[in-house]
């Protein structure tokens, strides 16, 4: 079973409350975008382990794009 968890920058987590979770989701459907990615297994198998050795997907995806746009951090 899915619980909704908080987590705070120590690494701590807490259950959410109600209010919690219907605030969080108002925050990200108004706030968020999210992408999902499909990959094949066989033909995608060198980008499936690099993800996979990375600790921070997003921030190295999010990384690449910016370059190809010519966006400075």
């Amino acid at each position: 079973m899915y619980t909704h968890m908080i987590y705070y920058p120590r690494g701590d987590k807490m259950a959410a409350s109600e209010a919690q979770k219907r605030a969080t989701l108002k925050y990200d459907a108004k706030n968020t975008k999210q992408y999902h990615l499909k990959l094949n297994l066989k033909e995608d198998k060198e980008i499936i382990a690099k993800l996979d050795s990375l600790e921070n997907k997003q921030g190295y995806i999010k990384a690449l794009i910016k370059a190809d746009l010519g966006i400075e951090d």
